[in-house]
């Protein structure tokens, strides 16, 4: 089964209002652990007794962690973190349910960057981050080289035999490297994929002729990779008072990229609004947070509620959790938070070198895309292959997907809805599909979920995201009458009151379609 694209993160704990955080994963180049901190009595923080607990510590492992970088979450839960001392990509997953992933069988090397260590004889020889394509379900790293061994690279690697690594003979290559091997003109940090499929990258050269910060590349030719003349551009070179430095890249919920400048101690969002393949123009980028007081941001999380949550070591170890409240654009006094104080809390994360919202298993198969692979959308307004038809705000269309578990006796099932303006949403449920699944028009998209039909829950979406259920309201279980063995469909229907394409005002998701266990 394909994963659900995971550059933005598929859970949504509450709206956008709300002050909760959500889970994160962090990992601690000082203590060489990988840490999971929740907001357990929901008072806004992970500083309280139990609320940071380690998912993997070294010592107990099978596996050492010597300079744990990059982090990030694929929809199943399972955390993969590159080591740029181990030259590895491990993966971590708790496999019994006792809270950590330190017992056999739930870590593994997924990918072996030493000499000799895969069977394509690529290098890794300083890996820093790293994320999904979950479409394609691809890996990129940002690799840089070690002086002597290895490329400044971005790597591809992908798991064609599903034997749970990327070690074997054409499962790794280098999908963009600089020109040569001078040492200096080129550092890859951050590296991300952008809502329009292609890869991303910080670069943070201390020589050379080209600027410091975030490059786009494109494989123009589709022969598979971006070293082609043309396939490496400049997309945000930032402006920059002293000696900038760039650790990290981060879309946003919202469609915007993030970087931190720890040079400067600025947090960047920046966007190509017109379409000309850079965020140069005016408008197109923002100093978004100034830090008040002295930072080394080294990563940033991006919640599905628009939150974006800083991993900051300087001058004690802190996570912070930026919300843009009053929506002006950047982030201003009473809109950043602490949310994890060293000097506070149980537990001590000594570096936190890389930080990523905490993914839960994904639930049911979406189904009946605006994409064109089904019924076609009213007016020509195809939308992207894991979405419904595309809207006035989201070309690619809004998107449904299920996380949790969808058990009657341990239902923790949550419907999250993307990629929506900022409007009412109702959360619906059917009994069968429509169009025998492929969809029928209407409005300005098109109908999945049919047969019977039980109303859930109208939700407001902030920052084009809302979830059902929402805080108070019932489990999707008992408010849609469901047993176990039923097979129910779920879908959003909101409201896009812009003059856009059919002359109702309204549009929907894709779908989702699922069996109840017991």
């Amino acid at each position: 089964m394909k994963l659900l694209h995971a550059s933005i993160s598929v859970l949504a704990l509450a709206p956008a209002a709300a002050a909760q955080s959500v889970p994160v994963v962090v990992t601690d180049s000082t203590t060489d652990t990988i840490w999971r901190c929740a907001d357990l009595n929901a008072d806004g923080d992970y500083d309280d007794a139990g609320e940071v607990v380690a998912l993997y510590t070294d010592t107990i492992g099978s596996f050492p962690l010597s300079n744990n970088i990059g982090i990030h979450t694929a929809p199943d839960g399972t955390v993969y973190v590159s080591d740029s001392s181990e030259d590895s990509i491990f993966s971590f997953r708790d496999m019994n349910g006792d809270g950590d992933a330190d017992d056999a069988g739930e870590h593994a090397r997924f990918f072996d960057g030493r000499a000799g260590g895969n069977a394509s004889n690529v290098l890794m020889p300083s890996a820093n981050s790293l994320v999904l394509d979950a479409l394609n379900d691809v890996w990129y790293v940002a690799s840089a080289n070690s002086g002597s061994t290895g490329n400044d690279a971005i790597l591809r690697l992908v798991d064609l035999n599903n034997d749970g690594d990327a070690n074997d003979l054409g499962e790794a290559f280098e999908y963009w490297t600089y020109p040569g091997t001078p040492t200096g003109e080129s550092l890859p940090q951050g590296v991300e994929i952008g809502l329009d499929g292609n890869v991303y990258f910080v670069d943070a050269p201390s020589t050379g002729p080209n600027g410091k910060g975030a490059y786009r590349l494109v494989d123009l030719n589709s022969d598979g990779d971006a070293l082609d003349a043309g396939e490496v551009t400049p997309f945000f070179i930032p402006p920059f008072a002293v000696t900038p430095f760039f650790w990290c890249l981060e879309l946003g919920a919202d469609g915007w990229f993030y970087t931190a400048d720890s040079g400067n101690e600025v947090v960047w969002r920046f966007r190509d609004l017109n379409g000309d393949g850079d965020a140069q123009d005016a408008g197109e980028s923002i100093a978004w947070w100034t830090t008040a007081s002295p930072s080394n941001i080294w990563d940033l999380a991006a919640g599905a509620d628009g939150a974006i949550y800083a991993a900051d070591s300087t001058p004690v170890s802190r996570i912070w959790r930026l919300f843009d409240a009053n929506s002006d654009g950047m982030i201003g006094a009473g809109e950043f938070t602490a949310v994890y104080d060293e000097t506070l809390a149980g537990a001590v994360i000594g570096n936190p070198r890389g930080i990523d919202i905490a993914r839960e298993n994904v639930a049911g198969t979406p189904y009946c895309f605006g994409d064109g692979t089904g019924t076609a959308c009213p007016c020509g307004n195809a939308g992207a292959a894991d979405g419904g038809c595309a809207n006035s705000i989201f070309a690619s269309g809004a998107r449904l997907q299920g996380v949790g578990v969808a058990s009657i006796s341990n239902d923790t099932l949550m419907l999250v809805g993307t990629r929506m303006p900022n409007s009412s949403a109702l959360y619906f449920q059917g009994t069968a599909s429509a169009g025998s699944g492929l969809g029928v028009v209407f409005g300005d998209g098109l109908r999945c979920a049919g047969g019977s039909v039980i109303r859930l829950g109208t939700q407001f979406n902030a920052g084009g995201v809302s979830t059902y259920p929402g805080p108070g309201d019932q489990a999707v279980s008992v408010r849609g009458l469901d047993a176990a063995g039923d097979a129910r469909t779920y879908q959003v229907w909101y409201r896009n009151a812009a003059s856009f394409c059919a002359p109702e005002t309204f549009n929907l998701t894709n779908g989702v379609s699922l069996t109840w266990a017991p």
